[in-house]
């Protein structure tokens, strides 16, 4: 007897500091397909990040990088006057922007950015010129010292056409990295929630990626 499950209802939020910008928890991708006007996108929770850069080891270790190359860096962020200061780590990688800059600046339309939002590298259309790692105000694209050309985040795309989360999503041991489902036309109208501390204008290439700031951030 075959048992059959009912997928769970999409769960609609407002993003925090705004109201015009819902968002659907992303946590199994056959059972939240996209909407007409949706696109997949990161979440990074600074508070819950303790920077054991496990979402880098992963990254590297489902992609095959080369020593030296990191699609998801871990980085941190100090502010403040004593005795109130604070420091934060910070998990980022490529924010599969609404406008990417990648894509805009390739002469060889290596990049594109399909249906389900997420920005892709065409690895055989790459000629290593670095124009994209000139072009990203994140400097998300690196350069492959193997390959010698340019390499990105995909948002592990294969593992979510086979109904699997992101390696950096299911390694973080703390859940602060999440992938979402936003719809596209409202972030377009209020991108707030993409602003981060030590972290470019989300304006610049409306990142989608929604950061969430505890309210002892350095400023």
């Amino acid at each position: 007897m075959t048992a059959t499950v009912a997928a769970p209802a999409a769960e609609t939020r407002t993003a925090p500091g705004t109201t015009t910008a819902p968002f659907r928890l992303y946590a199994d991708p056959l059972a939240l397909p996209l909407r007409p006007g949706e696109q997949y996108r990161f979440a990074v929770d600074l508070s819950r990040c303790i920077g054991c850069h496990a979402c880098e080891v992963a990254c590297a270790e489902q992609n095959d990088l080369p020593a030296g190359v990191y699609w998801r860096k871990v980085g941190d962020v100090e502010g403040g006057e004593f005795p109130h200061t604070a420091r934060l780590h910070v998990s980022t990688a490529c924010n599969h922007c609404l406008e990417p800059a990648c894509m805009h600046g390739c002469p060889t339309l290596a990049y594109s950015k399909g249906a389900d939002g997420i920005v892709v590298h065409d690895a055989q259309a790459c000629v290593g010129c670095g124009y994209c790692t000139w072009n990203c105000p994140y400097d998300v694209p690196v350069i492959d010292p193997v390959c010698r050309i340019a390499t990105k985040c995909d948002m592990c795309k294969p593992r979510l056409d086979t109904g699997d989360l992101p390696a950096c999503v299911e390694s973080c041991p703390t859940g602060a990295i999440a992938l979402e489902i936003v719809d596209v036309a409202s972030w377009r109208a209020d991108h707030a929630a993409a602003e981060g501390p030590g972290l470019p204008p989300s304006g610049l290439t409306l990142s989608t990626t929604r950061i969430a700031v505890p309210a002892q951030a350095p400023r």
